[in-house]
C-alpha cells in the first residue's frame, strides 16, 4: 500500500520507532529535497522543495542526506551536506545546527547511531565522523579517494560502504572502537 507518493524523489534515509516514521528524500536533478513524518495516522511533508543553500544555524539548510530519531529523547537529528541539526517536533520543526561551525570540510552522505550521544557520519574523501553529544571526532587514516555512501553501527562496531572516485569499485570498511 502506498501511503504517500512524491515524484521524482529518491529516498535517502528512513528512521522508525513504532509508528513514528521519518523519511528524507532528494531529487538529484534539481537539488530539491523533502522531510516527511508519519505519526501513525497521517503523513506530513515538513520540507518539500528546493534546498536552501544559504546557511542558517536555526533552520535546516543544505540538502538533507539523512535523519536519526533518538528513541529516548524523541529528538530528531537531520544531516545535510553543510550542517547537522538537532530538532524538536511538536506542531512545528524547531532546529539548531550543532555541527560545531562546520567542523567537516567535505559533504556528508550517511548517518547512523546507537544513541543521541553516539552518532556516526560518512562522507566524501572517506571522512568518518563521530558525535558524542558534545563534540566531533574524525576517524582518519583512510585514503581520500572515495565517498562513503552508507554506514551501519551497532554498539562498538561500524561498517561503511561506498565507491572510489576514479573507478566503479566498491569498498567496505569494518571497524570497531576499543572500549578501554
Amino acid at each position: 500500500k502506498v501511503y504517500l507518493k512524491l515524484e521524482p524523489y529518491v529516498s535517502n534515509s528512513l528512521w522508525r520507532i513504532t509508528e513514528n516514521i521519518w523519511v528524507s528524500g532528494r531529487n538529484y536533478n534539481n537539488n530539491s529535497h523533502c522531510l516527511l513524518h508519519y505519526d501513525g495516522e497521517t503523513w506530513e511533508a515538513l520540507i518539500n522543495g528546493p534546498a536552501d543553500l544559504d546557511y542558517n544555524p536555526n533552520e535546516i539548510t543544505g540538502i538533507i542526506q539523512g535523519v536519526y530519531l533518538d528513541s529516548e529523547s524523541n529528538m530528531l537529528f537531520v544531516l545535510t551536506h553543510i550542517g547537522f541539526y538537532q530538532c524538536e517536533y511538536n506542531d512545528e520543526l524547531i532546529c539548531e545546527d550543532i555541527s560545531d561551525n562546520h567542523v567537516w570540510q567535505s559533504a556528508m552522505y550517511s548517518i547512523e547511531a546507537n544513541a543521541q550521544n553516539d552518532i556516526f557520519f560518512g562522507g566524501a574523501y572517506f571522512d568518518i565522523w563521530h558525535y558524542n553529544g558534545s563534540g566531533f571526532h574524525l576517524y582518519d587514516g583512510f585514503p581520500n579517494s572515495g565517498r562513503i555512501r552508507s554506514l551501519d553501527v551497532k554498539d562498538d562496531f561500524v561498517v561503511c560502504a561506498g565507491g572510489y572516485y576514479s573507478s566503479n569499485q566498491l569498498f567496505v570498511i569494518r571497524g570497531y572502537r576499543n572500549s578501554q
